[in-house]
């Protein structure tokens, strides 16, 4: 009753303020309206602030201030939001902020332009202002639009509250029209206890909806569910320019009534680490499929979007399956921001399979163990034997299992035509193995790491992993293996080649996102050459190595990363490449000479740039988006000889000529 009577009251304000609000401000572009993302975005380890507005694939169209106010900050940044403007409007409550600017309107435009020459510098300035300083009007034209600090042309816009608290535009009336629905890809369905059996295995699974009508699908088979699941659901959203878009708000019925409930209409920038506890970080990653939705509250999760639901609201458990009932049914409906919504429909089945049943170590023989996966609260060892075929249950059960310290415990075990299950509690007592009576190891050591964290070093000192206070929300076990059969060089064709200086060491879980950084620590093998030739490569699904960056702390390579994956000690000692593109007129530097700089290994450092004529040091500029550097045409009398020289973040040198001769 509580969160009903809150949520009419929001409903009822916004009815009743919102036309006032929309009377007192107008759109920061003239320009038909067209977005090309919307607020409370996956955006990795983060959430997208606000909205992104296209520009016609230009720069330079007017920026205009969205109600009376005054400009209280701005910055101008090599990165991130570029040139930006931060408007406060106080008889309105909110601050807006439109960044990613081609440069400011006058008189903001002279003030900085003045701070930035005695500064003598293009970038790095940060400045507050009261309310008299730099007073703006409804409708007055502040900027123009831009691609500075990321590209390519667009208006990111925000509002905020006075607590500095992103909001959604929408809710102020910005709100593009579109016809267009949502769609829906998948669910996911993810085990959240002990034991959790998805379908017939304690591993997480995955189906396909069918598309009946346009706001319309069903999941047409129904998966058989035991214990603790949570329901995830693919969801993407186009309009008529493409790209994929948020939805507004969520909601989760099971059995007809309303379980969970979330709308993306404000949160404070100090839980953006929470995004991947409202998307699934692993399944949003492919875009067609759309963003892995949550449709349940994780305990910890403390966002202002499912403001009023307990811990583990959402989540399927055995109470959905009431009385003698095998079947239990759930419904999602999920609006985008033009309001409209999509729904979906499916049945599970109450999982029928038990553990009662002793499975003997002889029924375990041909099984080859060696695998893990990492499930909230389980740690599923799995044994393999033969091909990979398609898979069927022979029956399931439990084995009897001892620790290192010979206590003896039943494991539940679910057993397939060529792949066994077996699921272990995440407790110490397990941290050393596990085996069967008769001697059969079933479970690799790992180590046990509790809620409050703790550093570990694996293989005598050449690894270690630092777990903080803050890093988890529930134990784990989490181990640094190394590969020492593989100590590999990397190559790319008309580049070079990377050394390696360490095994490629495999850090587990791979599958779990923590709440902070872990502290990940290799030592370098037997290297005595420049240190700063060195980087912790990490690999990606595809086996491509993506340089990861670190800094050392005595002999060790560190850097934090919030998931599991497998990292190699790398030497680069390949300079870039720089090839001369063209010269053209760039939109805030006028004539420039442009090239074009690649770099394979540790990536080029633009900013390391210098050009000279002779003596003569020439301005220089560059875009990272575009991985370009620009030389300002010189006052110099033709013919004459540029050289550029460019770094890598591994200290290489590259230099390229290029004579001018009219």
């Amino acid at each position: 009753m509580r969160r009903l009577i809150a949520f009419l009251t929001a409903i009822l304000m916004i009815l009743f303020f919102l036309p006032q609000l929309e009377a007192k401000t107008g759109w920061p572009l003239k320009i038909p309206v067209s977005f090309s993302s919307s607020f409370g975005e996956f955006r990795g380890m983060r959430f997208h602030a606000g909205v992104d507005f296209r520009t016609q694939q230009k720069n330079g169209i007017p920026v205009y201030a969205i109600a009376d106010g005054y400009i209280s900050r701005i910055g101008v940044s090599y990165r991130n939001y570029g040139y930006v403007l931060y408007l406060t409007h106080p008889e309105l409550g909110i601050k807006s902020v439109y960044a990613h600017l081609q440069e400011f309107s006058e008189p903001m435009k002279s003030h900085v332009e003045a701070k930035l020459k005695k500064m003598k510098a293009r970038h790095g300035l940060s400045e507050f202002f009261g309310p008299d300083s730099f007073p703006v009007k409804k409708g007055q034209q502040i900027a123009l639009s831009g691609e500075s600090g990321s590209g390519p042309p667009h208006l990111h816009f925000e509002l905020r509250n006075m607590k500095d608290e992103p909001v959604a535009p929408a809710l102020y009336g910005y709100r593009e029209t579109d016809k267009i629905w949502p769609k829906m890809s998948k669910i996911y369905l993810v085990p959240l206890s002990y034991g959790s059996v998805i379908d017939g295995s304690f591993m997480p699974a995955s189906f396909w909806l069918s598309m009946k009508t346009k706001e319309s699908y069903s999941l047409d088979y129904a998966p058989s569910l035991l214990g603790k699941v949570g329901i995830q659901a693919g969801i993407y959203d186009y309009n008529n320019f493409g790209g994929v878009f948020g939805v507004e708000d969520l909601e989760l019925k099971i059995n007809g009534k309303t379980s969970f409930k979330s709308q993306f209409h404000r949160y404070p920038y100090n839980k953006d680490y929470q995004c991947p506890m409202v998307y699934d970080y692993f399944n949003s990653q492919n875009r067609k499929l759309g963003y892995a939705y949550m449709l349940y509250k994780l305990p910890w999760e403390t966002l202002p979007f499912s403001d009023g639901w307990a811990g583990w609201s959402g989540v399927f458990d055995e109470k959905a399956f009431s009385g003698d009932s095998s079947r239990a049914s759930f419904e999602v409906t999920a609006h985008d921001f033009g309001r409209n919504a999509v729904k979906l429909n499916g049945k599970f089945r109450h999982y029928k399979g038990t553990f009662n049943a002793h499975i003997t170590d002889a029924e375990l023989d041909a099984y080859s163990f060696g695998e893990l996966f990492h499930n909230f609260y389980s740690l599923i060892s799995v044994g393999r034997v033969g091909k990979k075929v398609k898979q069927q249950t022979i029956r399931t059960g439990h084995v009897v299992c001892k620790d290192s310290k010979g206590r003896e415990s039943q494991i539940p075990c679910i057993l397939f035509t060529n792949k066994a299950e077996l699921a272990f509690p995440v407790e110490e007592s397990w941290a050393d193995g596990a085996w069967l009576l008769n001697g059969k190891m079933v479970l690799s050591p790992s180590e046990y790491i509790p809620e409050n964290g703790k550093t570990v070093s694996f293989e005598n000192g050449l690894a270690e992993l630092k777990f903080n206070r803050n890093t988890l929300e529930f134990p784990i076990f989490a181990s640094m293996k190394s590969d020492k059969a593989s100590m590999p060089s990397y190559s790319q064709e008309g580049f070079g080649t990377l050394k390696a200086f360490s095994p490629v060491w495999d850090f587990f879980p791979g599958n779990i996102v923590f709440s902070r950084d872990v502290k990940v620590s290799v030592k370098a093998d037997s290297y005595a050459g420049d240190r700063k030739k060195l980087s912790l490569y990490s690999f990606d699904d595809k086996g491509n190595v993506i340089c990861a960056g670190g800094s050392f702390e005595g002999d060790f390579l560190t850097l934090g990363t919030r998931t599991g994956g497998r990292y190699v000690i790398m030497e680069d000692l390949v300079p870039p490449e720089i090839k001369y593109h063209r010269y053209f007129k760039h939109y805030q530097l006028g004539h420039c000479y442009s090239f074009k700089v690649t770099d394979f290994g540790s990536g080029a450092d633009l900013l390391s740039a210098e050009a000279f004529s002779g003596n003569k040091k020439l301005d220089v500029y560059s875009d990272p988006d575009k991985n370009e550097v620009y030389i300002m045409r010189p006052s110099l009398k033709k013919p004459f000889e540029m050289t550029l020289t460019v770094k890598d973040n591994a200290g290489n040198i590259a230099t390229a000529t290029k004579s001018v001769t009219q």
